[in-house]
This record gives structure tokens, sequence and C-alpha cells, in this order.
């Protein structure tokens, strides 16, 4: 299977199927023909409107799929093989769900290493010339409070106050033409936050 990940998210979108093929139509581009087998899963979201055949050909096939619920608001809808079933590792995760000391753990590696990918990020970006090195500190010492932190309930202040940080710093970086200040939504009032907000929904309904 391929690893080609197929997203409808246009109103006037119109998916259907042809031999071996899905086929894309939106008024005033051509037409686009996608082979089953180049598709690895697909992503609907919004208010395209996706043929029957659509979904009977990616049951046959296997290809999973997701439904993402308007404005983020309400569950997806898993079709196909997305969803792991197996009782044991549901048992393995409620038991898990139910330990504090290692839900913490968890949490706390977690944020670790997103904050470490924000450092890096920066430090790339750095090369531009731009001066980063006060974001990039302030982020690590939210870093090190996550590590010192025994209450989970402040690790999402310190994840908070390091994505501030990251937010600003990245106002610095981008041009001037794209209108970013910082991270705003409900609706995104730049370019930018449209893209951070429509990464951030597919990442929270991941596979």
């Amino acid at each position: 299977m391929s690893d080609i990940t197929l997203v409808l998210d246009r109103k006037k979108l119109v998916a259907t199927t042809e031999t071996n093929l899905i086929r894309i139509d939106q008024p005033g581009f051509e037409p686009q023909k996608i082979p089953l087998k180049m598709i690895g899963r697909v992503i609907v979201a919004g208010a395209p409107m996706v043929a029957c055949s659509v979904w009977r050909t990616l049951a046959q096939h296997n290809i999973p799929a997701v439904i993402l619920p308007a404005r983020g608001k309400g569950a997806a809808a898993y079709l196909g093989t997305v969803i792991p079933t197996s009782v044991e590792r549901r048992l393995v995760q409620y038991q898990a769900v139910s330990d504090d000391k290692l839900t913490l753990a968890v949490a706390q590696w977690l944020l670790t290493e997103k904050l470490k990918g924000q450092e890096a990020n920066l430090a790339i970006m750095a090369k531009r010339n731009v001066k980063l090195d006060d974001y990039i500190e302030r982020i690590r010492t939210c870093r090190r409070k996550l590590q010192e932190d025994r209450h989970s309930e402040s690790l999402m202040g310190h994840e908070g106050a390091a994505a501030n940080q990251y937010y600003k710093a990245l106002a610095k970086v981008l041009p001037a033409k794209w209108k970013f200040t910082g991270r705003n939504r409900r609706p995104p009032r730049d370019p930018v936050n449209g893209l951070l907000s429509l990464s951030y929904t597919w990442h929270g309904h991941n596979w």
C-alpha cells in the first residue's frame, strides 16, 4: 500500500470512481485521476461530495479513511482498518490510564520531545541571520520545568508558555506578507494560522 494521503476538503469538490482510480472534479480545474494503488489513506474534511462508489471502492481495496467533523467539533468517523481492535491492547491502555505515575511520565516525555523539536526548529531558522537565542532559551527553561514538575495539571501551563515563545519567534522569521503575528484561531485570521489549524485537526484525528 502507498503512503500517499488523499485529502478531500473543498466544498464544491466531487469525488467519483472510474476503473482502478478515484476521479476528483472541481470548478475551474482539470479533472484529477488518482490510481487506487497510489492511495494509502483518505481524509475527508469540510463538505465535499463523495460518491457512495468511492466508499465501496475504498473498502474493497482495504484503504482506510477518516471523516473529520466540521470545524473540528464532534467525533471523527473512521472507516476500514484505521482503529486497532485488539481487546488485549485496550485493556493495557485502560490500565495505563489509571496509573498516575505512568501517565505523568508519559506526558513529561511527550512534551519534552515536543519542546526539543521546537528548539531544533528555531535553531534551524536562526541560520537565516535572525536572532532567536532568547526564544530558544525560554523554551529550554520550560522544558526543564517539565522534568521537575510532579503535577500533571501544571504540564499544560509549561507547554503553553513554550508555545507562546515559539510562535513569537515564528512571527519574526516569516515574511510580513503572511501577516502572522502569533497564534489565533476560530477562525484563523491569516494563512499561516489557517494551515496550522488544519494540520492540528488532522493530527488530532491521526491514524
